[in-house]
């Protein structure tokens, strides 16, 4: 009976998070192929050869940070009704899950950084942006260092990683 009981909680426990994937995966696969849209995906061995070239003692931290990492998930549009996909999104994805970390609200848009937590491990860090005209989702998966990912925010130029640096100042 204590078989079929644990079997049955790991079985609604990998079904909920397979829910949470689904609501990401399908908010970004319903915009894949619109040519108004840029979708950008970071590999954990996009991350793991970026690591392997940085030498300077400075950049450890970084490195250890970006081996951590396991992806980067981003969906950009600057031709479409940011307000409109940013409310999408807040209904789509079970915001619930996450607990807020900064939010900065202007009119009905704004930014939103949320984050998972799992034993008191950041695993995911959600940001979403919304504006007139411009709207941007991002989800970073992996065991997250928030000063860190505010550093390699700088490092790389990615549309919508200005509003990284943010984290810095609030931690």
């Amino acid at each position: 009976m204590k078989k079929i009981l644990m079997g049955l909680i790991i079985s609604l426990i990998s079904n909920f998070a397979m829910a949470q994937e689904d609501a990401i995966s399908r908010f970004f696969e319903k915009y894949t192929e619109n040519e108004e849209f840029t979708q950008v995906y970071i590999t954990k061995r996009m991350f793991t050869l970026i690591a392997d070239i940085t030498d300077s003692e400075e950049d450890q931290e970084l490195k250890a940070a970006l081996n951590k990492l396991e992806g980067i998930s981003i969906l950009a549009s600057d031709s479409t009704d940011g307000i409109k996909l940013y409310q999408e999104a807040i209904s789509t994805i079970p915001i619930k899950e996450y607990e807020e970390l900064m939010i900065v609200k202007k009119g009905k848009g704004g930014v939103k950084f949320l984050i998972k937590e799992e034993e008191k491990t950041i695993k995911e860090l959600l940001m979403l942006v919304g504006g007139e005209d411009d709207f941007l989702i991002m989800s970073f998966v992996g065991e997250i260092d928030l000063n860190q990912i505010a550093k390699i925010s700088k490092k790389m130029d990615v549309e919508g990683m200005q509003h990284l640096e943010n984290l810095d100042k609030e931690e």
